[in-house]
């Protein structure tokens, strides 16, 4: 701390890393002065730069009483961003012996019932019991949460109903159905006219007796033909 003709000076030096800061607290109105510029444009008006610088200040709610005169060099702004920080963390630490203690935990002590040990811990209330979370069940009702369900909702296919089936509208209009379909067959078999899946059946050992006999019947034909153009 110095003194000089009309106010009190606290400073403080902080580093990190190559960044250097020596800072000055005097009382003022909050402005920050950085390399003699003020200190949201030395920053780049980076908004993670300027809380940094203004932290300690804004812990202790002095952000509007007092000033920051800083002198910084090393490093690039982050580093120095954080060095000022430090510098001013320990400049305030001068201006009042009760700034180097911790801030006060704002929770309240839990009071212990009789009997109850310190390493006892009493059970949690419920969420499901607090006020603000019965007013939201109650006005939440889930009777609307699900679309009604039509069991029998009209296929409607050229304007004709065609079929129903469930759906959650009352009518489905589409333009081709199971009935003009090319390529249903009114089965679940599928359409291969290319035998990839009987290849695929007789590769792993799961030909059905019906592609056996299929398979064998040209075999047969060959071997009867082969006869023939013998005789």
């Amino acid at each position: 701390m110095s003194t000089s003709t009309n106010r009190v000076v606290y400073w403080g030096t902080g580093r990190r890393k190559t960044a250097v800061a020596r800072v000055r607290v005097v009382p003022g109105n909050g402005a920050i002065t950085i390399n003699g510029r003020p200190g949201d444009n030395y920053l780049n008006y980076n908004p993670s730069y300027l809380a940094a610088v203004k932290a300690p200040l804004d812990t202790l709610g002095l952000s509007t009483d007092y000033d920051l005169l800083v002198n910084v060099k090393g490093g690039g702004l982050t580093g120095q961003a954080d060095a000022i920080k430090q510098g001013a963390a320990r400049a305030l630490c001068d201006l009042s012996p009760d700034n180097r203690k911790p801030p006060q935990n704002r929770r309240a002590p839990e009071p212990r019932s009789p009997g109850q040990g310190a390493s006892q811990v009493r059970p949690q209330e419920s969420p499901q019991g607090s006020p603000v979370l019965q007013a939201l069940i109650h006005v939440m009702p889930k009777s609307d949460i699900h679309p009604t369900w039509y069991p029998d909702a009209k296929v409607i296919c050229n304007g004709e109903v065609v079929m129903t089936t469930g759906s959650t509208h009352p009518e489905l209009n589409v333009d081709v159905w199971s009935g003009n379909h090319p390529f249903y067959t009114g089965t679940q078999k599928i359409l291969d006219t290319e035998g990839r899946v009987d290849r695929f059946m007789r590769k792993y050992g799961m030909a059905s007796t019906d592609s056996t006999k299929t398979s064998t019947a040209p075999a047969a034909e060959e071997t009867g033909e082969t006869a023939a153009a013998d005789a």
